[in-house]
């Protein structure tokens, strides 16, 4: 599949997606959502996904992953491990589209496709991008203790793992 020549993809088998990029936030969401089992978040993110769900159950799932993952196998997809959170960095990834494409992402529609695609392609200098860097920074080959020890305080800042302060809040209670 080429973005720049096939016409982006609505549907899988005769299935019809909901192509937007908010359902396949959603969705991603969902996956890592830990309070639920994985037959529950299957029936929820096939129901969230699809407008017709395909006939076929296997071809609903593998299409669905298919999507999710901009139609890339399983083995070609790149993981990026956990550099970043459509949750936690909401703000910063709404700021980095509106200043990188003058896109404001409470207004428009996007094919999850292009969404993925102006993301991934957002230049290095917007914070959202120096952050998700400072987050997949290898400090064990760092040798200066001074220089490592700073972009160690760095990834402890900026973690995804670091409870917000309302997080820890009503964990309290």
């Amino acid at each position: 599949m080429n973005i720049l020549l096939d016409k982006l993809p609505e549907g899988f088998s005769d299935g019809k997606f909901r192509t937007d990029f908010r359902v396949f936030i959603l969705f991603e969401l969902l996956m890592k959502d830990n309070l639920l089992i994985d037959s529950e978040k299957l029936v929820l993110a096939l129901n969230l996904c699809y407008e017709k769900m395909p006939s076929s159950l296997k071809d609903a799932v593998e299409g669905m992953f298919w999507f999710y993952s901009g139609g890339q196998s399983g083995e070609a997809q790149e993981r990026s491990g956990e550099i970043y959170s459509f949750e936690k960095d909401a703000g910063l990834i709404y700021a980095a589209f509106l200043s990188e494409y003058n896109i404001d992402l409470t207004k428009v529609k996007l094919h999850w496709w292009v969404f993925r695609q102006l993301f991934y392609a957002l230049k290095d200098d917007t914070l959202i991008k120096r952050i998700m860097s400072i987050r997949a920074m290898d400090t064990d080959n760092i040798k200066n203790d001074e220089i490592r020890n700073f972009y160690e305080d760095l990834k402890q800042k900026f973690s995804l793992d670091k409870k917000s302060f309302e997080e820890s809040f009503f964990e309290g209670l």
